[in-house]
């Protein structure tokens, strides 16, 4: 999570209202010092706080999301486009004393999360810190085990966060490898080491590429740290047994790919 009191000052300077992504962070959270209190991603961390519960991320319904505001002209403009611009929302109009009229009042979308999704998300609610803790201990697992690895760096630790562990990424010292990023990645994969890198710049996408012309050298510092990125496995429900096959599997191929 970012230090949001810098992007609430930056957007006030500018007289820009914000846009919280936190569709990875829940239930993550900063504080300005350490005498300060926790400020939770959501809790007007922004203007308006995207969450996302596809089957992925640190809880879910299996697909959907969420925005949330203390804005009341905010929430109720979201609440109208969500369903179709409808002038009433769609529980009342079936309700006693709800009226069976309806207009379509502005272009909305179909963007209201289903009651089903709606049913797993209130009981995963609940758990959503206690999941978070276990994915932290897996995390302290993992950069305790390979803090003596010269071949990799690990994530950092601010103490002014609390993380939500949604992924776990580490950057090869590509200077001290004899292999590339994408070879490292085929031979975990090889190894049955489920991984991944997360995520390609904007400029190394094709539509960024041919609209604005952007090439890797416009922005060196992205592309530089894309090239060393792998995000290791970590999630709630993994077991002891396979983190260590994970620590096991990266010592043995940084061993042997060490210049």
């Amino acid at each position: 999570m970012m230090d949001v009191e810098a992007v609430r000052n930056l957007a006030a300077k500018l007289d820009l209202w914000t846009v919280e992504d936190a569709a990875h962070a829940f239930p993550s959270a900063w504080r300005k010092a350490s005498d300060q209190p926790w400020q939770f991603c959501g809790n007007q961390t922004g203007a308006v706080s995207c969450f996302s519960f596809y089957a992925n991320k640190t809880m879910t319904t299996g697909e959907g999301g969420m925005a949330v505001t203390a804005d009341g002209d905010l929430a109720d403009r979201m609440r109208l486009m969500s369903l179709h611009g409808l002038s009433h929302d769609s529980w009342l109009r079936y309700s006693a004393n709800g009226s069976w009229d309806y207009k379509i009042v502005a272009p909305g979308f179909k963007y209201n999360l289903t009651d089903i999704a709606a049913a797993l998300g209130i009981h995963q609610l609940p758990r959503a810190e206690q999941m978070r803790q276990e994915r932290e201990r897996l995390a302290r697992w993992y950069l305790e085990s390979l803090a003596d690895i010269e071949e990799i760096e690990l994530p950092p630790e601010p103490n002014d966060r609390i993380h939500s562990w949604h992924l776990f990424p580490i950057r090869l010292r590509l200077d001290r490898l004899k292999i590339d990023r994408d070879a490292f990645i085929s031979e975990l994969k090889e190894a049955g080491v489920g991984c991944s890198v997360h995520w390609r710049p904007l400029h190394l996408h094709p539509y960024y590429e041919q609209t604005f012309g952007w090439k890797p050298e416009d922005f060196p510092v992205a592309t530089a740290v894309w090239q060393r990125l792998v995000s290791l496995p970590i999630f709630s429900a993994m077991k002891d047994a396979e983190v260590e096959f994970v620590l096991e599997t990266i010592r043995g191929l940084c061993e042997r790919h060490a210049r």
